[in-house]
């Protein structure tokens, strides 16, 4: 089994636009303890809906916390959920958050209009960020390379090329926070050094980006 780290879900409920409304309504409707819609927190309309803020009260279980609902043209999504009480949620509780309001709600609301809630994996490794073959070219260099001095041997630079070029032909959108957490929490490359390949993984995206609007 490919390695994997934790990470913040995402929770997408789809919608056509002529069900927002329906769905705003049974979503507010669904809430319930100890979970409640924040009918007065004040929102400005958006295009296509109302954002709509739901809170949870604190218990044994979880910390009181809200999350916030955004609507698009697609449905809605989880754009944060915030403690009330507590400094910084972490990764483990933002998902138990998440993931209670969406059994709780968020799925029921969905299901009324014959409409999915769709939570992301909560633990997901290369194989979620890139393409096989891109995933195995970071393996190779990883595997491969002295993680003392990174990509400065001239195998090592030259598989790390390879999986540059890889994930740029993907278009591969990988979050850096992401790369970064596989290489030092997966891979046990030293934090400077796995910052270091960040940089560099981030300008090589950017230049051959640059170069394919120019040519």
């Amino acid at each position: 089994m490919s390695p994997s780290i934790e990470v913040f879900q995402d929770l997408t409920i789809a919608s056509s636009t002529s069900q927002m409304a329906q769905l705003e309504k049974s979503l507010i409707e669904r809430a319930k303890a100890p979970w409640r819609h924040r009918a007065e927190e004040i929102s400005e309309p958006q295009e296509h809906g109302t954002v709509l803020f739901m809170e949870r009260e604190e218990d044994a279980a979880l910390p009181a916390a809200r999350l916030v609902l955004w609507p698009s043209e697609v449905g809605y999504s989880v754009m944060n959920v915030v403690p009330l009480k507590v400094g910084q949620l972490d990764r483990a509780t933002y998902n138990a958050l998440l993931q209670e309001f969406t059994q709780l709600i968020a799925v029921p609301a969905a299901a009324s209009h014959e409409l999915s809630a769709k939570l992301s994996r909560q633990w997901q490794s290369l194989d979620e960020w890139f393409s096989p073959s891109t995933a195995q070219a970071l393996r190779s260099f990883s595997n491969s390379a002295n993680k003392s001095t990174g990509a400065s041997h001239p195998r090592d630079q030259e598989r790390w090329m390879n999986f540059l070029i890889s994930a740029h032909n993907d278009r591969s959108e990988i979050d850096s926070d992401l790369l970064y957490r596989w290489l030092h929490e997966v891979e046990r490359w030293q934090e400077d050094e796995a910052r270091d390949l960040l940089m560099d993984y981030d300008f090589a995206r950017a230049l051959l980006a640059h170069y394919d609007q120019h040519r």
